[in-house]
């Protein structure tokens, strides 16, 4: 198995705007922080942060989000053009497209419960923020 690194990953993308730039990272505090940061500094839409070990990954409302080596923990920078009001559908989006990725690439029943939980056979794979 190929290392889990920025070029490996972009090699293996298809995408034009996602993943674009990627940036991993052995352990963060949280990769919605790095990305939250990046993005206030002007970093483009798709830019990804992913980590092997979050340190204090956070869920909704804050809750904590047990992050050890062996999962996929990323954020992705996000600039969608929708009034404000819209934004919460975003994440719903989001979670949906999660949900038909993993059907589509791991082949495994994915379902969303809502409203960011990320499933299979009701077993929490992650969550959408």
């Amino acid at each position: 198995m190929e290392a889990l690194t920025s070029t490996a990953i972009q090699r293996g993308l298809s995408t034009r705007r996602f993943g674009r730039p990627v940036m991993v990272h052995e352990s963060v505090r949280s990769t919605n922080d790095e990305a939250g940061a990046l993005a206030q500094q002007g970093a483009s839409e798709g830019t990804t942060v992913i980590a092997r070990i979050q340190t204090g990954g956070r869920g909704r409302r804050g809750r904590a989000w047990l992050s050890p080596a062996g999962g996929l923990w990323l954020s992705v920078v996000l600039r969608p053009k929708v009034a404000l009001e819209q934004w919460p559908l975003v994440g719903l989006a989001a979670s949906a497209g999660a949900a038909d990725a993993v059907r589509e690439v791991a082949r495994l029943q994915a379902r969303v419960k809502w409203p960011n939980d990320l499933l299979i056979e009701d077993r929490k794979l992650g969550g959408v923020l």
